[in-house]
């Protein structure tokens, strides 16, 4: 008796020194009340990162999410942060110990948003009062901030967050000047280009919006003419109403009509690519002073620091072609200098989303599922497969491209001088993702995935069917 009674109170002692809400091995249960809807995951800082399970609690009617952090390799389990109606993640960004997630949910027939502060240290959680979703376009993405675009015929609405506490709006009334731009923005799709990874293609639409340290631009492409309208606003002062409106065109070189054109900005620099039979040129407009340089793409020095001089040597015949659109994106480096990506895709079979989907690869299930749908139905109307469906203003798809080979790299120094494309080292790694999550894809055992990348690793959640528990693992990137 003596004995139990000291096994007892050596236990009791041991188990009071070890934290109820850590769980040092990466399997978990969660309670039965639950009816899980999907996963989430997302970086916050170094190699840790977050890991939401979004469920619906059957007692009481109510969706929960559950967090959890992977923090110094454990699972650390945070209480749930509750909602009267499915909330989808739609972005997060950190700052310091502070994650901010945004969220979307339906009320009624209106959409709804909601900022939701989860505190990686003392797990503490606040939200913010819903947000009208009326006209929503898109979010776009900083590291420590959010931006959410609203679209109206006369008026332009920026949604600047920072966290539960600090949302503020950035309302642009349409004038003489701008007035025809924000018309065609909003009868138009706009692509959100990330600045947090590096995506091999860009948009082949005609509205593209990007932001950089507080400063958003929306450019508008005008193919025929090679022309881009490029709009900035500064969200730095929320009393600022001004709409920067500038209209670039390429210095005109070659014989011939204009074929193709696209525009990508990077470095508070708009690269300007037009395409005519026999001339390819790629015009580097300063949007600070608009000074500009021109890049011949045909050019001895181009191809000679090309990645591929095969391909650089058959883009403009291959770009051109009428199924073919051309892209071009920017990595930059740590030194200041810039790669630059030329490419093209098949207009029918791609369209440009970042990489989101590897977040909540649950939702990009559903989604790919409600594409073949389509995909059926369009093949037995016209014959002619059309990949990747309408985007999803929330859960946005990455199209893959169906060839390799097509595009060629080149580096520009911090004078703008061509170099070869290897001697430039970028800040995103080009990481072939989906080579990462395939194995999940084929595991027949796994289901309600998410993954996420830090600058080392590959790590997911997943739901093992024959343990009946999830588990969130981690692989070393190669």
């Amino acid at each position: 008796m003596k004995t139990t009674i000291q096994l007892l109170l050596a236990f009791v002692i041991l188990t009071s020194f070890i934290k109820p809400d850590r769980n040092t091995a990466n399997g978990f249960k969660i309670d039965q009340k639950y009816k899980v809807q999907g996963t989430f995951s997302g970086n916050t800082q170094g190699e840790d990162s977050f890991h939401f399970i979004i469920a619906k609690n059957k007692k009481d009617k109510n969706y929960d999410i559950l967090p959890f952090q992977f923090k110094n390799e454990e699972v650390v389990k945070m209480d749930p942060i509750t909602f009267e109606e499915q909330p989808n993640v739609l972005s997060f960004h950190n700052n310091g110990d502070q994650l901010s997630v945004i969220t979307s949910y339906n009320e009624g027939k209106s959409r709804k948003f909601q900022v939701v502060d989860v505190n990686l240290k003392d797990h503490t959680v606040k939200k913010s009062e819903a947000l009208d979703g009326e006209n929503y376009k898109t979010t776009v993405r900083e590291k420590d901030q959010n931006f959410l675009v609203f679209s109206e015929k006369e008026s332009l609405k920026i949604v600047a967050v920072k966290n539960a506490s600090d949302v503020k709006d950035i309302t642009i009334e349409a004038t003489a000047a701008n007035k025809d731009f924000l018309k065609a923005l909003s009868k138009n799709n706009l692509d959100a280009i990330s600045s947090q990874d590096f995506v091999e293609n860009g948009s082949i639409n005609d509205f593209r919006i990007y932001s950089d340290q507080g400063t958003i631009t929306i450019t508008q492409e005008d193919t025929k003419e090679g022309t881009t309208n490029v709009a900035q606003i500064d969200t730095s002062d929320s009393s600022n109403t001004e709409l920067k409106l500038t209209n670039f065109k390429s210095n005109d070189s070659g014989d011939g009509k204009l074929k193709k054109s696209t525009s990508y900005v990077s470095d508070n620099k708009l690269f300007q690519m037009n395409l005519k039979k026999d001339a390819a040129t790629l015009d580097v407009h300063n949007l600070d002073d608009k000074s500009n340089k021109q890049l011949n793409l045909l050019s001895s020095d181009v191809v000679s620091a090309a990645s591929s001089k095969t391909a650089a040597n058959s883009f403009l015949k291959n770009a051109t072609k009428g199924k073919n659109q051309p892209t071009v994106t920017v990595n930059e480096a740590q030194d200041g200098a810039l790669k630059l990506r030329i490419d093209y895709v098949n207009k029918k079979l791609y369209s440009y989303n970042y990489n989101w989907w590897w977040h909540h690869h649950w939702m990009m299930q559903q989604q790919m599922w409600m594409m073949q749908q389509q995909q059926n139905r369009m093949m037995l109307q016209n014959s002619l497969p059309r990949f990747g469906p309408d985007v999803s203003d929330a859960y946005p798809i990455y199209t893959v491209k169906e060839k390799e080979d097509s595009f060629f790299e080149i580096g520009l120094n911090t004078n703008g001088s061509i170099i070869p494309a290897g001697d430039v080292t970028t800040i995103h790694k080009n990481i072939d993702k989906k080579s990462y999550i395939d194995d999940i894809d084929n595991n027949k055992k796994l289901k309600h995935s998410s993954t996420v990348f830090t600058e080392t690793t590959f790590r997911y959640i997943s739901y093992n069917k024959k343990t009946k528990s999830f588990l969130i693992n981690s692989k070393s990137l190669k």
